[in-house]
């Protein structure tokens, strides 16, 4: 006797169960005329067929692999699949183990005009699908073009007006919003920002259900990858923006993957700029946006320095004369084959010495004249004490900016209490349930005011910061090389200097002053835009913020040059000069 599955499947929440019950029932109907017998059920609830995403669905593909039964059993071929592209997969999957899809509805045979039958059928499967998705979409742009919430749940800090379906502020949870920002600003990593807030008891407005169906909802804790969304969302600075994800790619391995990072193009993405009060300054969003840029720039050079054989210091800042990158590259060269390592142009490499006649120079001479510079000439008492001249201006604004905060958050407890005396006078007159929630609700939020005020207030005053603190951050550098940590000492190098250009007889390097971020418990971490967190102080000068919004002063830049005759008869100090041989440098490399 033959054996056989039922697969039944409904594609949204509105849909009822006794959708599902329709479809079992008429397949048991159709199982029982044929004599086969059913083993098992396998049901997806608000699924869609669009893809192959559905637990049920999976768990019957590898019972399938075991050969447990010989029919796939559907009301209609639109349940098992809506992509032309996985039914066809998945049915030669089956075909694999002896297994056949049949349709209580639909009966189509072996012969050719079945499967023209079937292909059309899987074609207007495929079209139904894919025209209400086509519909629905025109109805949510023209909504997102009024700057209507088109469904899901909102940012935290923001709610949906249930009248005119516009975001407004959430002024309860934008206190929260505006913390995070602010942390990531003064220095804080995704971690300790989450320990932060889940200490204080507040969460995310995402929701986990407790218990399996039916059990209460409970918001949950905030983690590095929330504290990300967030710090990247422009609704907190009033900007709008819908269609920016792309539900669906092909990837390289020829599957179709999702990704809701991956965006689409700009001009398929509708933005409106100020469409609500904005939760976050645009300084601070843009401010902190570079730090998330340059982060994201620094963790990919440090792995691919840990991944090359080699580390050049300045590659990717390197220019010949002729106006060509230079590359490292490493040789082996004389009877033993020793290994120097080369900074060359790349077009003289490329196309042959009559494009580029400037010599390629070692590495080691080069990147050692560039550190002892560094340290001799740009970190010089002038320059760090311009250095603590600018930190002690960065202080006093921000001192200025958390009196302000804390004078908002005093007015806004103000006008609290005053809602509150209001409806308890009211009270007095009036017996009424909502009465009573608003002022539970206003009680709490007094409360969480109280504690903002509270926190703000019992900030110790930042630790004063002198030339000798600055002193120490240079020998916490130096010991870099002690260590022989190239890689850290390469993340140094990159971001304080801009470019070196080769020429024929003369180096020039170009220093830019970046800020420093330096860790008082750990040492020398990062550079990033000024920060005065509490275990974080900078060197640096002006205000590092996003080119589009203000150039770099003058007195950033800074310019020397040398021969290659006294960068070669200097004596290497810093870096260790290579002459290893080939069958040494292997060796090294394999092991």
């Amino acid at each position: 006797m033959k054996r056989c599955v039922i697969y039944a499947r409904y594609s949204s929440e509105n849909q009822h169960e006794t959708s599902i019950e329709a479809q079992v029932e008429a397949c048991e109907k159709s199982a029982a005329q044929e004599g086969w017998i059913i083993i098992n059920r396998y049901i997806d609830r608000a699924f869609s067929a669009t893809n192959d995403n559905r637990p049920a669905f999976q768990e019957m593909i590898q019972d399938a692999k075991k050969q447990m039964f010989d029919y796939v059993l559907v009301h209609k071929l639109d349940r098992f699949s809506r992509d032309r592209y996985d039914k066809a997969y998945y049915k030669r999957e089956l075909l694999k183990y002896g297994i056949q899809i049949v349709s209580v509805l639909e009966r189509i045979d072996d012969s050719p005009e079945g499967v023209i039958m079937e292909s059309l059928l899987d074609g207007l499967a495929e079209y139904y699908s894919k025209n209400i998705g086509r519909e629905a979409m025109k109805g949510l742009i023209q909504r997102a073009k009024k700057g209507q919430h088109c469904g899901g749940i909102p940012p935290l800090g923001l709610d949906v007006d249930p009248e005119t379906r516009l975001l407004v502020v959430n002024e309860e949870e934008a206190v929260i919003v505006r913390e995070i920002f602010e942390l990531y600003d003064k220095g804080y990593g995704y971690k300790a920002i989450c320990s932060i807030l889940n200490s204080k008891g507040y969460r995310t407005k995402a929701h986990v259900q407790r218990g399996g169906k039916g059990g209460p909802k409970i918001r949950t804790p905030f983690s590095p990858g929330s504290i990300y969304t967030i710090l990247r969302n422009e609704k907190y600075i009033g900007t709008y923006v819908f269609n920016r994800s792309v539900s669906k790619y092909l990837a390289e391995d020829g599957k179709i993957r999702r990704n809701s990072n991956k965006s689409k193009p700009e001009e398929k993405i509708i933005k409106i700029e100020n469409c609500f009060p904005a939760i976050i300054d645009k300084d601070l969003f843009y401010r902190v946006q570079a730090k998330l840029d340059a982060r994201k720039h620094n963790h990919q050079a440090v792995a691919a320095s840990c991944r090359a054989k080699e580390v050049y210091l300045v590659s990717g800042k390197i220019f010949c004369e002729c106006g060509a990158k230079m590359f490292g590259r490493r040789n082996f060269a004389g009877r033993n084959k020793h290994k120097y390592l080369t900074y060359r142009c790349y077009d003289k490499n490329q196309k042959g010495p009559s494009v580029c006649k400037i010599k390629e120079i070692r590495k080691e001479y080069l990147e050692d004249w560039i550190v002892d510079v560094m340290f001799n000439q740009l970190f010089t008492e002038q320059n760090l004490q311009i250095f603590l001249k600018e930190l002690n201006e960065q202080r006093k604004k921000k001192e200025g900016s958390y009196e302000s905060t804390l004078e908002a958050l005093k007015s806004n407890l103000r006008q609290v209490k005053s809602e509150i005396d209001n409806l308890l006078i009211l009270a007095a007159k009036v017996v009424s349930e909502s009465l009573a929630d608003r002022l539970a609700e206003l009680e709490q939020k007094k409360k969480y005011i109280q504690a903002e005020i509270k926190n703000l207030e019992s900030k110790e005053p930042e630790n004063v910061i002198d030339m000798d603190t600055f002193r120490n951050i240079v020998k916490n550098i130096k010991q870099y090389i002690v260590d022989d940590n190239m890689v850290l000492l390469k993340n140094v190098v990159q971001k304080f200097v801009d470019k070196v250009v080769v020429g024929e007889d003369t180096i020039e390097v170009i220093f830019t002053f970046s800020f420093l971020l330096y860790n008082k418990k750990t040492g020398y971490n990062e550079y990033e835009p000024l920060s005065l967190s509490e275990n974080c102080i900078c060197l640096g000068g002006g205000e590092a913020t996003p080119r589009h919004i203000q150039q770099p002063t003058p007195w950033y830049i800074q310019s020397f040059k040398a021969s290659r005759s006294e960068i070669y008869l200097r004596e290497c100090k810093y870096i260790k000069t290579d002459t290893i041989t080939k069958e040494e440098a292997d060796k090294v490399s394999t092991s």
